[in-house]
């Protein structure tokens, strides 16, 4: 919900020019990875953690320093990023160590 209420709202930016004809690929590229990825079987971390190693911990710190820069540096129109980033911590997260 919150990707698409800020894609929403970068699109309705003063910075969006209506009729441009290169607006049109990604949105529907943005809408077809959007039901392939709802739908498919990826693990994703929680951010809650009992095991407090440098191992288990680094994905979830690099996700949280990533998180709060997006969100104090950047404006509103980068908030959608703090999902893909979310995603690729997790990728990363899994990819070393098999989920149980």
């Amino acid at each position: 919900a919150l990707f698409w209420t800020f894609l929403w709202w970068n699109l309705n930016s003063a910075d969006f020019i209506p009729g441009q004809p290169l607006m049109a690929w990604p949105a529907l590229l943005t809408v077809a990875l959007s039901i392939y990825f709802l739908n498919a079987p990826f693990w994703l971390f929680s951010l809650k953690s009992t095991v407090l190693t440098w191992e288990n911990l680094r994905f979830r710190l690099l996700f949280s320093g990533a998180a709060i820069s997006i969100a104090v540096l950047g404006t509103l129109n980068w908030f959608w990023l703090i999902l893909p980033v979310y995603a690729g911590c997790s990728f990363l997260h899994f990819r070393e160590k098999p989920a149980v």
